[in-house]
């Protein structure tokens, strides 16, 4: 993590000049390193970093521009500019040097005292994902994308929960404007801003996720898509259901109507409403990736 716990990532290609077969043999978890930054990613607040020496001594002007920023005033004096990179060109190699010095220091330490994994403080956190569907956000923001228009029915976001250490919460956009979120709980950490090894929802174990939401969350929407297309659901609020059933019932008397919509109390869930006498009644029906859910009982 970067001041701020802004977190930051070193790609593989990007820990040595040289050829690496693994992080484990450059860094080790709990290291305090001076990196460059190479690129701000603002998409999942975070920035990815190089520890190759060509980097360090690149000159600002010699990177490319990122493209959020405006160009560069038709005015601006890049003569002078390169005249005071040449100018700090001495003080950039003795803090090269040092750098290299203290990383060679670190290493030597390191083999001589054996590696120590990083304590764990079991506290609420940012994570260290890039994965597209993730994001270090609060409740109400994830709330806010899913509901603007580039969201599609279906989709689901990733975020550090908010309630206890060590889980995720998943916002899964059910139907326009209605979020369910999920409880995730995470196990076989390494560290409190990674992602736990082992995802779990209600016992059953993810091991990332990708798989989270090929198992778990595609599972649903084909439940919800079949559940619209019964003949029996009606796109309709739960009172007009049951204005539809009274007038049903008025109409013939011996029936017993029933329809199936969106319960408006629980989102993902469903309403079976029926009436048998004069009385609209209902019942809750749950939506899980092996089927529905009633009274507590599964059913497929």
């Amino acid at each position: 993590l970067l001041e701020g716990d802004v977190p930051g990532f070193i790609p593989l290609r990007n820990l040595a000049d040289g050829h690496v077969e693994t992080a484990e043999d450059i860094v080790k978890v709990g290291d305090v390193i001076t990196a460059i930054v190479t690129e701000v990613k603002k998409d999942h607040m975070c920035v990815d970093l190089s520890l190759k020496m060509e980097h360090f001594r690149k000159l600002p002007s010699s990177w490319d521009r990122p493209k959020s920023l405006p160009p560069l005033d038709m005015h601006f004096d890049k003569a002078a500019a390169m005249k005071v990179e040449q100018g700090k060109t001495k003080a950039r190699d003795a803090h090269i040097a040092k750098i290299t010095e203290r990383f060679a220091n670190s290493q030597q330490n390191g083999m001589e005292n054996g590696d120590k994994p990083a304590e764990r403080t079991s506290r609420v956190t940012r994570r260290t994902c890039t994965h597209p569907a993730f994001r270090n956000a609060k409740h109400a923001e994830v709330d806010s994308e899913l509901r603007s228009g580039d969201a599609m029915v279906g989709d689901a976001l990733v975020r550090p929960s908010n309630r206890v250490a060590d889980s995720l919460a998943v916002h899964w956009l059910v139907r326009p404007a209605c979020i369910r979120v999920i409880e995730v709980t995470e196990e076989d950490k390494d560290r409190d801003d990674s992602i736990g090894k082992k995802l779990k929802i209600k016992g059953e174990e993810y091991g990332d996720i990708d798989e989270l939401i090929a198992r778990y969350i595609d599972p649903m929407n084909a439940r919800a898509q079949d559940v619209q297309h019964h003949r029996k659901f009606l796109d309709m609020l739960e009172d007009d259901v049951d204005n539809k059933l009274r007038e049903m019932k008025k109409a013939n008397p011996a029936g017993v109507f029933y329809f199936l919509c969106w319960n408006e109390s629980h989102p993902g869930y469903l309403s079976l409403r029926y009436i048998m006498s004069k009385t609209a009644r209902n019942h809750h029906i749950g939506i899980s990736p092996d089927g529905y859910t009633w009274g507590g009982k599964k059913l497929l």
